[in-house]
């Protein structure tokens, strides 16, 4: 509570001034704050279970040493903890805390500046919602499937909103990238590539015409016939085709796996 009031007082001070200079005065210290945070017991307890196993993992990466079923169903985080163990002191469980808490103090200064610079939120409460919201992390940060996927599913939602409210059409690829590679990070993620849907969401709600919904129906057909390949007389819009891709993405990647499994 005292945090929260404290948080109230140091905004209603800053309203009274310029919110250029208010930025300018205070959003380094809340941006540095917001990254060191996370970072504040990398250094205590030492964790055999969920910790050590992961790292484990990641120093043994490779069917010699793991199971092939987990290797492949968290792919990408496995091997992004792999790179990690090449980096100085990585062979030390504080270095590895520290670099793996790292995708949380990314989460966090991903937040804080979409709410600060898209959404106008005041400084102080995007803080205070960011801190807040750190502050439950109580998941190790070793274990990358999850927080690779926050991470992930985060940017692509943000890159959903500014590629539908803005029009950006590179915003709406970068989402579907982020989306089935979120597939890798964990095999788990499959159900979250459907938020590219958002897209004929944004279609039907907001293009007010005549047949919108049939023209909806044919361009998602066409979506998936443009994950094949770019080979059709008349492509789909880039948005549809965006949707193609990543369903591609996910049908590709769930399919190596069961074929590995199978074979």
């Amino acid at each position: 509570m005292a945090t929260v009031k404290t948080g109230m007082l140091i905004q209603q001070n800053l309203t009274e001034k310029n919110p250029r200079v208010v930025r300018a005065e205070w959003e380094w210290l809340l941006v540095a704050i917001l990254f060191l945070y996370p970072l504040r017991h990398i250094w205590i307890g030492l964790d055999l279970w969920d910790t050590g196993y992961n790292y484990a993992n990641f120093q043994y990466m490779g069917l010699e040493h793991m199971d092939s079923m987990w290797l492949f169903s968290t792919y990408l985080a496995t091997a992004v903890g792999h790179l990690l163990s090449f980096l100085p002191g990585a062979k030390t469980l504080l270095g590895m805390n520290l670099y793996t808490g790292l995708f949380v103090s990314l989460l966090a200064e991903m937040g804080y500046f979409f709410c600060t610079r898209k959404l106008k939120m005041p400084a102080v409460t995007a803080f205070l919602g960011e801190w807040i919201a750190v502050s439950l992390c109580w998941c190790p940060t070793a274990l990358l499937y999850n927080y690779l996927t926050y991470v992930l599913f985060l940017a692509a939602m943000l890159l959903l909103y500014l590629g539908l409210a803005e029009e950006r059409k590179r915003y709406l690829v970068a989402a579907g990238i982020c989306l089935g590679s979120n597939v890798l990070v964990r095999f788990s993620n499959l159900p979250e590539a459907a938020m590219i849907v958002a897209v004929w969401v944004y279609d039907l709600t907001l293009v007010r015409e005549k047949g919108s919904f049939r023209r909806t129906l044919k361009n998602t057909g066409l979506c998936l016939r443009a994950s094949a390949g770019p080979d059709c007389r008349r492509p789909p819009a880039l948005p549809y085709r965006i949707c193609g891709c990543a369903g591609g993405l996910v049908f590709l990647s769930g399919a190596s796996v069961w074929l590995y499994r199978v074979f």
